[in-house]
């Protein structure tokens, strides 16, 4: 059988056994009213909320719930029953509504949280696990997306949620389509979380060799010494152990005024987000539009050959460091940053790759502050008092002209594993709608 005669013959058999039915006609809907607060003289429960449906394709009973607390009348109504489908129906962000998960066991002492959905299919109609691959196909998530209401949030109404439009193949085809799916799509992100892991490796091999190029030169056989800091160890003998008060003539932080919700045009005054540090090069598309009736502090404009550090970040950003290649001019330095200005003992460069090093990692973690678990700062002093191995400045140079060179070379490999990622996210995505709609057949 030719290409053309098999799909002829799949669309055949759509036409005869598949139903269009709106989702109100196949299932109960109804959207949760359940809040995270617990009140005295209500039942315990734990709570499924918002992130444990946007983060997880099935909800299972080892998941970490939070504590809450509900009625008995919300318990009965909100309450996770195995072949129920979740879905987030209020988000800030339009790609993130109607995102389904798929209820895997029934669990009396968990109830679904506010701003989710439950649907609950006919089970002699539409089997649970089908429907939640359904939505996430754009043939039923669109749906949801287009009917979402709102400006700076959006939101999903039960109506638009039941008047949804579904295809409803036969039962038994749904099982198979559902079995098909889940023994694929675990196939594919087992290759998705293997690439992950090797992009994660990457990373961890990329500081080790910026580590020990910027700790131990770049000649293997040069004559060591000890360098007097524990945690630092043996330095090659004719480098210098300093501060970085010592190569830094200002260290400052910029402005941060309310910024207009959008980034800077050419030719506008925008103003650094801490974001545009945190890659391995400078982002200047992290910015955000300063209002037109607001003067610049012209004093802060970034200039090429810049060194920015972030100064308040989450653990892991804290201390992210780049050197500004290129801009387009009228970009403003954020209080969330800060610049350094060296002289002429040390090449910037050079400098970018001690700040990002695991030893300068260190010291910042070590004297951070801050209680937030989500937010941690380093004082100038700190960041003045940071201590590296110093090479003469030829030698900062060379060092910094290999690391390049490798970094290019990390770069291409990157970018082929994360090509290699996307190619597997799209073809998982095809999958899920050729077989939800009939397009393929399944075994």
């Amino acid at each position: 059988m030719t290409v053309s005669e098999n799909e002829r013959v799949i669309a055949d058999e759509r036409t005869r056994h598949w139903k269009e039915r709106k989702l109100k006609f196949v299932s109960g809907v109804r959207t949760s009213n359940v809040d995270k607060h617990v009140v005295e003289g209500e039942t315990a429960v734990r709570l499924c909320n918002y992130t444990d449906v946007y983060y997880h394709e099935k909800i299972t009973p080892d998941m970490p719930f939070m504590q809450g607390s509900a009625t008995e009348s919300e318990i009965e109504r909100f309450g996770l029953k195995k072949g129920q489908v979740l879905l987030t129906k209020d988000s800030e962000s339009w790609e993130d509504i109607a995102v389904p998960a798929y209820v895997a066991d029934t669990m009396p002492d968990v109830v679904c949280g506010y701003h989710l959905a439950i649907i609950e299919p006919d089970s002699d109609e539409v089997d649970g696990r089908f429907l939640s691959w359904l939505a996430q196909s754009p043939v039923l998530n669109d749906q949801f997306k287009l009917s979402a209401k709102g400006v700076t949030r959006f939101g999903l109404s039960q109506q638009a949620l039941k008047n949804a439009l579904i295809d409803v193949p036969p039962l038994e085809y749904q099982l198979k389509v559902a079995a098909f799916l889940d023994r694929k799509t675990a196939e594919i992100d087992t290759l998705i979380a293997k690439k992950r892991r090797l992009l994660d490796r990457l990373a961890e091999k990329r500081t080790a060799l910026i580590t020990r190029a910027v700790t131990k030169g770049l000649n293997p056989d040069a004559p060591m010494k000890d360098s007097g800091i524990e945690w630092l160890g043996e330095i090659p003998a004719h480098w210098n152990v300093v501060r970085l008060r010592h190569v830094t003539q200002k260290i400052e932080q910029g402005w941060s005024p309310q910024c207009e919700n959008r980034q800077a045009n050419i030719g506008e005054w925008g103003v650094l987000k801490v974001g545009c540090v945190n890659g391995n090069v400078y982002n200047e598309t992290e910015n955000k539009a300063l209002p037109i009736d607001l003067p610049p502090k012209e004093q802060y404009e970034v200039q090429v050959d810049d060194v920015l550090v972030s100064r308040a970040n989450t653990k892991e950003l804290l201390g992210s460091a780049t050197l500004v290649n290129k801009t387009q001019g009228k970009i403003l330095l954020c209080d969330k940053l800060y610049r350094l200005e060296t002289n002429s003992s040390v090449h910037n460069g050079f400098l970018i790759r001690v700040l990002r090093s695991r030893a300068a990692r260190f010291q910042y973690e070590r004297d951070a502050t801050g209680t937030s678990g989500s937010m941690q700062n380093i004082g100038q002093d700190t960041l003045k008092d940071l201590r590296f191995a110093c090479p003469p400045l030829e030698e900062q140079k060379e060092i910094e002209t290999r690391l390049i060179a490798a970094m290019e070379e990390f770069g291409q490999l990157q970018d082929r594993i994360e090509s290699a990622v996307s190619r597997l996210e799209e073809y998982r995505s095809a999958l899920i709608t050729n077989a939800v709609t009939g397009q393929i057949k399944v075994a």
